[in-house]
């Protein structure tokens, strides 16, 4: 699950909807309420088609262009802080543990 508390801490600004069920790229369909990133605007008609995907990471000037049902998050590099967030997530969900070894 992401929540609104990861994004927050990732855009350094409060941010509030409902969970979100995983990551992946605009084609991704392994889950429903996937979060995404565009940093083109050639994927913009992908984005728009696939009902998996309900947020995305997105420049100011994109945002217009996303379908209304989809949540946007404004920010300058949306590829950096989609692999943030998914580094975020790794490091949370796949902490070391210490070996006998």
């Amino acid at each position: 699950m992401v929540r609104d508390t990861d994004i927050s801490t990732l855009l350094g600004r409060p941010i509030s909807f409902p969970e979100f069920h995983g990551i992946g790229d605009v084609h991704s369909t392994h889950s429903k309420r996937l979060i995404s990133y565009i940093k083109d605007e050639k994927f913009i008609e992908v984005l728009n088609k696939n009902r998996c995907i309900e947020g995305v990471f997105c420049k100011k000037n994109h945002a217009p262009l996303i379908s209304e049902r989809v949540f946007k998050m404004e920010c300058d590099d949306p590829n950096f802080a989609f692999f943030s967030l998914l580094d975020f997530r790794a490091k949370s969900v796949f902490k070391n543990y210490s070996s006998l070894i």
